[in-house]
């Protein structure tokens, strides 16, 4: 299902803001940005920045505050966070405090062995507040990187964390309109490219409670293709390529014709709407779940998707 990673890819941009004292950079896929010191660019493999002349680094983590309870809790001490991190490698010896406008900061102080080599480690935990996601800032300073720990106070200073956009923020920026129908309520959305719709809160790993993703996304296909791409995408969704078809019709969708397909397998169904437009673009809405629970939600589910509609 290749509207469900999307979700999880979300970029800001790199982008540069001006400050009185330093240049911030946003770091891709983040809220964050911050004064980088000399030498250190942004990194193309990881969500932070590196110096490639002195094998150094500072990676940039960001996790919602309901996710982050273990890892605050693990910097209320030096074992703690050691005992956090010791699968890396990371001995933590002290623990200092940064004090920043909206208060002070710990900043772990240690030293980390990685692949043969050596490193002064400093870590730091920032936002968690006013519905800011909670940051964890880690430095991995090799031995020709001549950093000093004043400087990494400086940078750890300079740190912004923006305010992650509300749900109806991202709806307003969806280039389809959509209607929920009960039992299903919008969980979730990526700005100008897909929303998430689920039958409970909270997380399903197993998979079986009703799913439904709509988006829209580039496709080389004509609109004289939506069967073909119909099931194309349709066996893309892990478990069903094999799946035997149980039903494929033409009906309109998202303001024209459109196809529908739904298939079975191994007491999972699949539902699935698309559309190709004009353009080199599809509206895809796709369902997931336990066959006997996508059953009893059926009539919602063919609601919500001929809610789907395109601008005018």
């Amino acid at each position: 299902m290749r509207l469900v990673p999307i979700l999880a890819c979300i970029a800001t941009g790199l982008g540069l803001v001006s400050s009185a004292s330093a240049q911030l950079v946003s770091v891709p896929g983040t809220l964050v940005a911050l004064a980088p010191p000399k030498g250190f660019t942004l990194a193309r493999t990881f969500s932070g920045f590196d110096n490639g002349r002195g094998g150094s680094s500072i990676t940039v983590e960001e996790m919602p505050p309901s996710a982050a309870a273990d890892i605050k809790a693990a910097f209320s001490s030096p074992k703690g966070v050691s005992t956090r991190f010791a699968s890396q490698g990371v001995r933590i010896t002290r623990i200092d405090r940064i004090a920043l406008d909206s208060g002070d900061a710990p900043l772990a102080i240690g030293e980390q062995s990685f692949k043969g080599s050596e490193f002064v480690k400093y870590m730091t935990l920032l936002g968690g507040a006013d519905g800011k996601n909670v940051v964890l800032i880690t430095f991995n300073l090799s031995a020709s990187t001549s950093l000093r720990q004043s400087d990494v106070e400086a940078v750890v200073r300079s740190v912004t964390i923006g305010r992650p956009p509300s749900l109806s923020d991202k709806l307003s920026q969806m280039p389809f309109t959509f209607k929920a129908a009960p039992p299903f309520h919008t969980a979730d959305a990526m700005p100008g490219t897909a929303v998430i719709l689920a039958t409970l809160d909270g997380v399903d790993p197993q998979g079986k409670k009703p799913l439904i993703v709509i988006g829209r996304m580039p496709t080389s296909a004509s609109p004289a293709e939506n069967e073909q791409v119909n099931e194309r995408e349709m066996r893309s969704v892990p478990g069903f390529r094999e799946a035997p078809v149980t039903e494929r019709r033409n009906t309109p969708f998202a303001g024209g014709p459109g196809n529908f397909i739904t298939a079975a397998a191994n007491g999972r169904t699949v539902m699935q709407f698309v559309r190709v437009l004009p353009g080199g673009s599809l509206m895809r809405m796709l369902v997931t779940g336990d066959t006997p629970a996508i059953e009893g939600a059926h009539d919602a589910i063919l609601e919500i998707a001929s809610s789907v509609e395109l601008p005018q």
